[in-house]
């Protein structure tokens, strides 16, 4: 899971963090169908709120293509340097801010970029396993939302406690989240429900793991 608040929660283990995450065992399905169910076109610029390590940054750098543009958002410094160092097939631009409180301004002032001097203005957002985590949620949805233009794609992938597999299963996703952070009573993705059209939803690990993706509503 990625981290966009508290800053200070990560950076201890934003070296190991990729392993301890359990990324490879039970997330990284949900992070693939999001981007996926995304239908990214080359060239686009997409925003990666709360990117964490950049762990979804690869996937999304090869949706886009080199001529696309990826923009991670994280308030950690820590997971940014982490983010920086994954090797992308299309231009990146890290920018350190909270996204309860992101604005254009944060986008377009000096950071840290690769490729093209200026940053393209958004046209699709990925929260990935981020969006519980902040607080509170709906600030972050609604000023990511804001500059987006209408028909911009938008993904959420988030936690749920598992409506399958028992005691057992709803005990370890409990925890999971308690460790990561994240509110597995939260369900974010109301407000993805309430504001796109062509909503899509899949479910992984029983419903653990929540995938939902749509296009801004005019």
């Amino acid at each position: 899971m990625s981290a966009d608040q508290p800053t200070g929660r990560y950076t201890p283990f934003a070296r190991v963090y990729d392993l301890l995450s359990l990324e490879w065992a039970v997330y990284r399905t949900g992070r693939v169908a999001a981007i996926g169910a995304m239908r990214l076109r080359t060239g686009q610029c997409v925003l990666d709120v709360g990117c964490g390590t950049g762990l979804s940054m690869p996937w999304l750098a090869a949706a886009v293509g080199p001529t696309g543009h990826v923009i991670g958002v994280d308030a950690s410094p820590a997971m940014l340097r982490r983010a920086g160092r994954r090797r992308l097939v299309a231009p990146r631009t890290l920018v350190r801010a909270d996204a309860t409180s992101l604005r254009a301004e944060n986008i377009l002032a000096p950071h840290e970029a690769t490729g093209p001097d200026t940053v393209p203005p958004p046209q699709a957002a990925l929260f990935c396993y981020a969006l519980s985590l902040m607080r509170p949620w709906e600030d972050a949805w609604r000023s990511v939302t804001r500059l987006l233009a209408p028909g911009s794609r938008v993904a959420v992938v988030d936690v749920a406690l598992p409506g399958r597999g028992g005691l057992l299963a709803r005990t370890a996703a409990k925890t999971a989240a308690s460790i990561g952070g994240a509110d597995p009573d939260a369900h974010p993705w109301r407000a993805l429900e309430r504001e796109c059209e062509q909503v899509r939803h899949h479910e992984r690990w029983g419903g653990h793991v929540q995938v939902w993706s749509g296009t801004l509503r005019a």
